[in-house]
């Protein structure tokens, strides 16, 4: 399982410094299925995912199969089936995705190094498992273990639930890009390719599932990985109050951030002892404050400029612990594996530190959020906004933090289209957004709210 081949990006059209695939098909692992299964041939339909949801829609570009469901509406559909035929149907795991995908093949896809036409059948009989709509699987996301498994269901917990068969990345509406279909690129169809995202993304979107039936497997679930960030945090600190007198001027520099120099290669990064994941360009910095003293820098990382669309970009993270002289080493803070990841935005409200982050190729995801009330120990389940009203045009960057304003409204700020950038407003703490139309005259604005007083004068 995973991926050690070489991934020529003349051939596979992703980005020049992926030669080796995406760091989270590594290290590569040898999976034993002690069990049989059944797989269904193709992907659900639209048609007999209507039979369960009535009101489902089908706009999609994989029709005729089903897209645009969450993996909480597949894993309902799976329940609703087995109810009806008395029988035991659930999503396949990551591992017999892959096994059925291979179909005892040892390269990137069954015909070779280019994807399968679609419909056309593996020697298994399976088609569309490197063609058509990306699959939801069962199994929550995360690094692969380096140990031998057997009937792997993945961690027991996370953020994302694996997708596999294609990236997530377009085609989309609403936004311009250089390139609108990187979903569909042969490096994202691959057998051992890794796609995620939260489970409760729901809307215009090109996953969908396919069904297996067998008990599943009584593998206990491995413990999930966190990054170095989300540990060791220390919920209080007596000296907190403490610190250098407001009064006389005080600068100390730390240099935050250790990193080999833009358009560095995976070879050099890890060779500096870095993380993998860990790409060669790393910028628009988030910083916050948290409640225990400790400060919080997000930053998202990405392959060399231009390249972006075509890469894993996630983001990453360090922390300077509070009275600590150096900041730890940077790590993978999140990573929706093949989308683009972009624009942290963080700040503590209370005892209540808020990320908001965007990303292109999510159709109608201005961006998407989550929070913690640890100090960045744990987070929340992620949230993608409902937008309710009229709306112009947007880019997913929010770039620079959100705030409270008066009333209690929550406001998101993001990149316009251009050189522009607008507001998103939430009356009910962040359940409904709305575009408040207006538009400033500069990309990545910061807004602040303004002390103001009126007075009144009477004749």
């Amino acid at each position: 399982m995973g991926n050690e081949l070489a991934t020529d990006p003349k051939v596979l059209k992703q980005s020049p410094v992926l030669k080796n695939g995406d760091y989270d098909e590594r290290p590569v692992h040898q999976v034993r299925m002690t069990h049989d299964f059944y797989m269904s041939e193709t992907e659900v339909t639209a048609k007999q995912y209507s039979e369960f949801r009535e009101d489902y829609q089908d706009w999609s570009t994989s029709s005729p199969y089903a897209t645009g469901v969450s993996w909480y509406d597949c894993d309902a559909f799976c329940q609703w089936l087995s109810k009806k035929e008395n029988k035991h149907y659930r999503l396949p795991t990551e591992a017999e995705w892959e096994y059925a995908s291979r179909a005892g093949s040892e390269g990137h896809f069954f015909t070779g190094s280019q994807p399968p036409a679609p419909e056309q059948p593996n020697p298994w009989g399976l088609k569309n498992m490197n063609a058509g709509a990306a699959e939801w699987v069962l199994d929550w996301y995360g690094r692969y273990p380096e140990n031998p498994q057997i009937d792997p269901v993945g961690p027991a917990e996370g953020l994302a639930r694996g997708i596999r068969g294609g990236g997530l990345n377009g085609p989309y509406l609403g936004e311009s890009t250089k390139y609108p279909n990187s979903a569909n690129l042969p490096f994202f169809r691959r057998s051992a390719n890794r796609a995620s995202i939260a489970p409760v993304f729901r809307g215009r979107h090109n996953i969908g599932f396919r069904i297996v039936e067998a008990p599943l497997p009584r593998t206990k679930p491995l413990e999930p990985e966190k990054p170095f960030t989300n540990l060791l945090v220390k919920q209080t600190n007596e000296y907190l109050q403490a610190g250098p007198d407001p009064g006389k001027p005080w600068f100390r520099q730390r240099d935050a951030l250790p990193i080999p120099p833009e358009g560095a290669s995976e070879e050099e990064i890890e060779a500096s002892g870095l993380p993998s994941g860990i790409l060669g360009k790393n910028h628009n910095p988030a910083l916050v404050v948290c409640p225990n003293g400790d400060l919080l820098a997000l930053y998202f990382t990405a392959s060399v400029p231009d390249f972006e669309d075509l890469s894993n970009v996630a983001v990453m993270g360090a922390r300077l612990r509070f009275g600590s002289d150096e900041w730890d080493m940077p790590d993978v803070f999140l990573d929706f594996a093949d989308t683009k990841d972009i624009a942290p935005a963080v700040w503590a409200e209370g005892s209540k530190i808020y990320f908001f982050w965007g990303g292109g190729g999510l159709d109608d995801v201005p961006f998407r959020w989550t929070h913690s009330v640890d100090n960045g120990a744990s987070w929340s389940a992620v949230q993608f906004p409902l937008l309710d009203g009229a709306r112009g045009g947007y880019f997913a960057q929010p770039v620079s933090r959100g705030f409270r304003g008066p009333g209690g409204i929550l406001y998101m700020p993001t990149d316009g289209v251009g050189g522009e950038s607008l507001l998103w407003a939430s009356t009910d703490d962040g359940r409904t957004w709305s575009d408040t139309l207006g538009r400033t005259a500069g990309r990545h604005t910061v807004f602040v709210v303004r002390n103001t007083a009126v007075r009144l004068e009477v004749e």
